[in-house]
């Protein structure tokens, strides 16, 4: 195992404590954010944006 993959549950864990004292943003899971793009389709693509594409 790498070191970034030893390291992802520390940070992932890191960012739901944030998540949680703040109201500023929302963390979704890359699950939710499929189901919600319908995996990214065309159909879903709003515009394009200065980092790529805007679903």
């Amino acid at each position: 195992m790498d070191e970034k993959a030893k390291k992802r549950p520390e940070e992932d864990a890191l960012a739901w404590r944030l998540e949680q004292k703040s109201s500023e943003f929302i963390l979704f899971d890359l699950s939710e954010i499929l189901h919600a793009t319908h995996n990214f389709s065309k159909e879903n693509l709003l515009g394009q944006g200065g980092f790529g594409p805007v679903y």
